[in-house]
């Protein structure tokens, strides 16, 4: 049976994890959870080091503010990892900095495409958009069901809103209300990507999506 701790871990993908909120000093982290969550974190990791453009560089670490803490829910149980820093050798993706609402069009785009990518993995990604509690890290965790985009979810409509005006300038309100200007410009994103609009309900359909989304987010390019 596994336990929330039955690995511990100071890589994932082959990237360093680091502890960041020591700053100005990048600590080395060993994560602990469960091993089927660590596979995972290594399928995320190499998402991010094969999806990002060469002038990135190589993917150096990632800054984690923690994965399996003694508390109820999905950090207890060891399924769940706080992500702050995504570091290239070019460049940053930095929830810890706020980047979900930075000031350069290119850094919010990053941000989108490190998002993503985590979606195609975890289930509950809560982000910069999803509260307040969240505007420094995005949690990760793989509570909460099958991997397609579902309206009722507060954390997957709000990526959607953001991802629609960073990407293609929808100018929605980030409500997490799945009204018919989020449903259409929804669907224009799909459709520039060359999706079905059956992402409710084919996980591969949606896991293709936001691959398709992080590709061009990543690289500035809008749909």
């Amino acid at each position: 049976m596994a336990t929330p701790t039955e690995r511990a871990y100071p890589t994932i993908g082959g990237v360093p994890l680091r502890y960041v909120r020591s700053n100005p000093d990048l600590t080395s982290y060993y994560a602990r959870s469960t091993a089927r969550f660590e596979r995972k974190l290594d399928n995320f990791s190499r998402d991010l080091a094969k999806t990002a453009p060469g002038s990135y560089g190589r993917l150096q670490y990632i800054g984690t503010a923690g994965a399996y803490v003694n508390k109820p829910k999905y950090h207890g149980l060891g399924r769940a990892f706080d992500l702050d820093v995504v570091r290239w050798r070019n460049v940053t993706c930095g929830p810890i900095l706020g980047h979900h609402s930075y000031r350069y069009r290119v850094v919010r785009r990053r941000y989108i495409g490190v998002d993503a990518l985590a979606r195609r993995w975890f289930k509950y990604v809560l982000d910069g958009w999803y509260n307040s509690a969240h505007r420094d890290h995005i949690h990760l965790d793989d509570g909460g069901g099958a991997l397609v985009f579902n309206v009722n979810y507060r954390s997957d409509t709000v990526f959607i809103q953001a991802a629609a005006n960073t990407m293609i300038g929808a100018n929605l309100v980030v409500d997490g209300l799945y009204g018919p200007k989020t449903r259409a410009a929804f669907a224009r994103m799909k459709n520039r990507l060359g999706i079905p609009h059956r992402v409710s309900n084919d996980a591969a359909a949606y896991r293709r999506f936001l691959w398709r989304l992080a590709y061009r987010a990543l690289r500035n390019q809008g749909l």
